[in-house]
């Protein structure tokens, strides 16, 4: 809406420019990498409140974006004290056992520990079949139990940034296999089920979870297309490349950057293949099919207008000739 008709007064302006930013900065807080999918959106926002901005207004807005991102992760460490989890520590694991050879990793120079540990793991994984997301499956889960941290996080992050600049061709492979797997063998389209907790936690409405279950796996078997993750990589691909023309055209190109962004950013963290990394790019991608849509609606009306009101020329062959004013000088006979 801002972008067709952009506020005149300043302080409704910094009123949507600040609703914004909280919108941005939930995103963030709730899933990292969405820090990249967030910056094309971060600009249409600007744009849609500012259409010309200065280099003034773009550093004064970022400037409130950094300050909005870094209060709220400080107040929620101070206030919350939220159990450190470590998942990058998680996403090193599954590199270093899936690109070292387990004769790697019992030389490793690490704590006997860890050095104990990952080659257990990798033996366990290569057993079972474990492609990734071994913290869950090989590696015994956290030092204090699920959602903690591994133990040894310190080694576990240089031996990381000692092996894999070592064997780059195989951790290239390694990561291309498992972001395929988010491309092209999407799993979990649907879960709502909670795991068990201290907590409390528990469905509220168990009908109406087993009815958004149903509707769920329903359109999974009718359109399997729109469950995988490729389908909403190419979209979002396509709408940054051809956004359309007019107004609707940044935020149409805007979500498609978002998207492809969003997607790319799990090529080196992608933990597993399921549906739930995907969600943003198929609402951001919905939402510019739609405005793109809403556009080309908007300049076939405006055309349709201009042709109508445009004035028309009539020629008449029967039209009578003009009449000759009568004279009353004698005609000239020669």
């Amino acid at each position: 809406l801002g972008m067709r008709r952009p506020p005149e007064r300043p302080a409704l302006r910094c009123v949507l420019f600040g609703l914004g930013l909280l919108f941005l900065v939930y995103a963030v807080l709730v899933r990292k990498n969405a820090a990249l999918a967030a910056v094309p959106v971060f600009a249409m926002l600007v744009l849609a409140l500012w259409p010309k901005p200065s280099r003034r207004t773009w550093l004064l807005a970022a400037s409130g974006l950094a300050v909005a991102l870094v209060v709220p992760v400080v107040a929620i460490s101070a206030i919350a004290r939220p159990t450190h989890t470590s998942q990058l520590s998680q996403v090193m694991l599954d590199d270093l056992l899936h690109v070292q050879s387990v004769a790697d990793l019992r030389t490793a120079k690490v704590s006997p520990d860890l050095r104990a540990h990952l080659v257990r793991a990798a033996e366990d994984c290569r057993r079972k079949g474990i492609v990734s997301n071994v913290y869950w499956f090989c590696y015994g889960k956290g030092a204090g139990g699920p959602y903690t941290a591994v133990a040894h996080t310190d080694e576990i992050r240089d031996l990381w940034l000692k092996e894999v600049p070592r064997h780059l061709p195989s951790y290239v492979e390694y990561r291309v296999q498992v972001f395929s797997r988010l491309l092209f063998a999407t799993r979990y389209p649907y879960s709502g089920r909670i795991v068990d907790n201290n907590l409390g936690l528990q469905i509220s409405h168990p009908r109406l979870e087993n009815t958004l279950r149903t509707y769920v796996k329903g359109a999974v078997e009718d359109l399997p297309m729109l469950f995988r993750g490729w389908l909403w990589l190419v979209v979002g691909a396509v709408l940054a490349i051809r956004p359309g023309r007019g107004q609707l055209a940044v935020p149409v190109r805007a979500l498609g950057l978002s998207s492809v962004v969003y997607v790319l950013g799990y090529l080196p963290i992608l933990p597993v293949g399921i549906y739930r990394y995907v969600y943003w790019p198929a609402v951001a991608g919905s939402l510019a099919l739609l405005l793109l849509l809403l556009g080309r609606g908007a300049r076939s009306d405006s055309s349709s207008d201009e042709s109508g009101s445009e004035p028309r020329t009539t020629h008449d062959d029967d039209a009578p000739p003009p009449a000759v004013a009568a004279s009353d000088e004698p005609a000239l006979i020669g």
